[in-house]
């Protein structure tokens, strides 16, 4: 009998806390995340380390930031031991599942996994053309649900890890869902039936793998944490339209460090975790990685982590987080070189690419419409350009680079999901650093 806990992850593409029944939103009915909500506990400060996915999910997989992890744009690939790396060495099997062409074995979020899932020419509902000379590449979509749940039979005597990254909440998937009937036309067509399809991935991920732990017999034994990686924009923000859509849409899109775009859900239960717990205190996806090795008994250095586990803060015996750092330095994707580091009660960002600096007092003004820059002393302002500094420059080294083909490939897949990337447009944290 496994009398170890089994770990299930599932991050969610695109996901805001504020669009869920089990955050008090009303509009959708979502049973299988309402469920873990109610036989866990709810995260309500829980903030992202970046607006872009590969970052962000490089942060949640291995509770260290990006400077340390090493993804820092798409041409770059995980450097850090994973949660699958290290669930493996102690025995575990592992499967991991992405709808993401940008959370691919070419990036190494591969490692570690015994089975791997990833978008191919077979299952990709979105190609792209770069018009170069290599071979199209899909970077969108893959519904690996059906491959998750087969192989979650074959291996539910023994302990497992499994993440699954679904994509199909994001933005740009509306057309093929409704094609194929997972999301029905003219219903809750907002902001590109946003919340069509958050329902449409709890309908047919999140509720049906809690009732296959149910059917198996090891809901009792399995740790289930359901996240985001990153936010969105619903019109919060002023922005420039989405120039790969037609009719100006400009909404959703995320591509800022302002709250909406990094405030996550984050959902977890298992065994020994307290029933209906809702937890305030402040936290990031930084503390994911360490809190799951520590509620599956896994013991881990604690100096091997820029997070810290969330236990304390579960079984209210304290946690207490004095930031939290994100980044979005991919300049193609948005305004610039973003830098951000945030407190429960206040956010400087910095652009490194204009210059431009922020800070906002997000206790007295949430909304983050008035930037009191002119308000720090010059010494305060220089304490959080340190901070943003320290970051800044890469505790790993380059690893091995993507070649042309990759990165063409790469780009490729970029043009699909909307970024207009040319070549050489990707800022290099050493070169922002030194000024150069």
């Amino acid at each position: 009998m496994n009398d170890r806990p089994n770990v299930v992850l599932l991050s969610l593409d695109e996901v805001r806390p504020d669009h869920l029944p089990c955050y008090g939103y009303s509009r959708i009915a979502t049973p299988g995340l309402s469920r873990i909500a109610a036989e866990g506990v709810v995260f309500e400060q829980v903030f992202s380390s970046s607006d872009f996915t590969p970052i962000a999910m490089g942060t949640a997989l291995t509770g260290l930031y990006p400077d340390r992890h090493g993804v820092r744009n798409p041409y770059c690939r995980l450097q850090a031991n994973s949660l699958a790396m290290m669930f493996k060495a102690r025995g575990y099997a592992t499967a991991g599942f992405s709808g993401n062409g940008i959370l691919t074995r070419r990036h190494h979020f591969a490692n570690g996994f015994d089975l791997w899932n990833e978008p191919t020419a077979d299952t990709g509902w979105a190609s792209t053309d770069y018009r170069t000379a290599d071979p199209e590449v899909f970077f969108e979509g893959n519904d690996w649900t059906d491959a998750c749940f087969s192989w979650l039979r074959r291996n539910a005597a023994r302990p497992f890890f499994i993440w699954g990254h679904f994509y199909e909440t994001h933005g740009f998937s509306e057309d093929h869902l409704q094609r194929v009937g997972r999301i029905a036309t003219g219903h809750l067509p907002e902001w590109s039936y946003y919340d069509a399809k958050i329902a449409m991935a709890d309908r047919d991920l999140v509720h049906p793998l809690l009732r296959l732990l149910d059917e198996l017999g090891i809901a009792g034994r399995t740790i289930v944490a359901a996240i985001a990686d990153h936010g969105t924009n619903l019109g919060e923000k002023p922005c420039r339209p989405l120039p790969w859509r037609p009719g100006e849409v400009y909404y959703p899109q995320h591509t800022t460090l302002y709250d909406f775009d990094l405030h996550v859900p984050v959902l977890i239960r298992g065994p020994d975790i307290p029933v209906g717990r809702r937890v305030k205190e402040f936290a990031g996806l930084v503390d994911l990685a360490p809190t799951l090795l520590d509620l599956a008994g896994i013991p881990f250095a604690i100096e091997s982590f820029d997070g810290r586990s969330l236990r304390g803060a579960i079984d209210t015996t304290g946690f207490d987080r004095a930031n939290v750092y994100a980044e979005d330095l991919f300049v193609p994707r948005g305004e610039g070189a973003l830098q951000m580091i945030r407190t429960a009660r206040e956010k400087f960002i910095m652009n490194r690419s204009t210059g431009q600096e922020e800070y906002y007092r997000l206790d007295e003004e949430p909304a983050e419409c008035i930037n009191r820059i002119g308000e720090l002393s010059e010494a305060q302002a220089d304490c959080f350009r340190e901070m943003l500094d320290a970051r800044l420059e890469s505790k790993v080294g380059a690893g091995d680079p993507f070649s042309d083909a990759e990165r063409s490939a790469v780009r490729s897949g970029l043009y699909g999901m909307g970024y207009r990337v040319e070549i050489g447009s990707t800022a290099n944290p050493q070169e922002i650093l030194s000024g150069e």
